[in-house]
This record gives structure tokens, C-alpha cells and sequence, in this order.
């Protein structure tokens, strides 16, 4: 596995807003992009309905992941983290997460909820590959 020198930095609010989210979703995934300046400071949660309305999987049409894509432009922001809820799994990819992952320069943190106990994990994904990459609350 490659090793990673990235660090995704995320406020407690935000990161608390996020785990609201994903838990308000439950028994559904829950997902969305957290967007913010190239140095992995995030500063924004762009949540993203889960069309599928899946325990095990999500889906999002393409206007409005394009909608969400321009908004985070006309920030002057970039994506830094796709995320997804994991309801009843642990928080590690699954080979559709590896498949599906858009961009190797996007991480991936799944917050999972696996029973009833909270756990989540941020990766880096290359080559249907992944290795972790530390989360700092600030």
C-alpha cells in the first residue's frame, strides 16, 4: 500500500454536523463532499441526498452533485473529502466505494455506525486501493 503524507483537518462543528446528519439518515446511508482551501482545512458540509434510500449504498444524481460543484466553486473552495455514512458496517471502504470513487485526489471518510457504537475512518484511493489518512478535529 502507498503511504500517505495527507492530514484532513476538520472543525468539531462541522464534524459534529456531519455525525447529526449521518445519524438523522439512519437506517439509510447518509452522504455528501466537505470542501475547503489546499491545505485539507475543511470549512464547508455540502450534504448530498442519498437518492437510493440504501443501507448499503449511495446514489446521487448528477445535477445535483453539479449543483454542489458549482456552489463549492463560487467559494473559491475545492473538494477534499467525499463522505458516507456506513449503517450497520465498519468504517472501511467496500469494493463499490473503491469502484465508484471519482478522483484520486478526493478522500474518502466513512462514518460508520456498526453496532450502535460510532467509528470512522478517512482513505486515500488509488487504483481501487486505499491507505489512511489521519482526521485532526480543530
Amino acid at each position: 500500500m502507498k503511504q500517505t503524507e495527507k492530514v484532513v483537518y476538520i472543525s468539531k462543528d462541522i464534524f459534529q454536523s456531519l455525525i447529526e446528519q449521518c445519524q438523522q439518515a439512519l437506517p439509510y446511508e447518509s452522504c455528501g463532499f466537505l470542501s475547503g482551501n489546499v491545505e485539507g482545512i475543511v470549512t464547508s458540509n455540502w450534504q448530498l441526498k442519498n437518492e437510493a434510500k440504501s443501507m448499503n449504498q449511495f446514489f446521487v444524481s448528477r445535477d445535483t452533485v453539479r449543483e454542489a460543484l458549482n456552489k463549492i466553486s463560487e467559494k473559491k473552495e475545492e473538494i477534499l473529502v467525499l463522505y458516507h455514512s456506513h449503517p450497520t458496517t465498519a468504517p472501511m471502504p467496500s469494493r463499490q466505494d473503491l469502484q465508484y470513487h471519482p478522483d484520486d485526489q478526493i478522500l474518502m471518510l466513512i462514518i460508520s455506525f456498526k453496532n450502535d457504537n460510532l467509528r470512522y475512518k478517512c482513505f486515500e484511493i488509488f487504483d481501487a486501493n486505499y491507505s489512511e489518512v489521519p482526521v485532526q478535529l480543530i
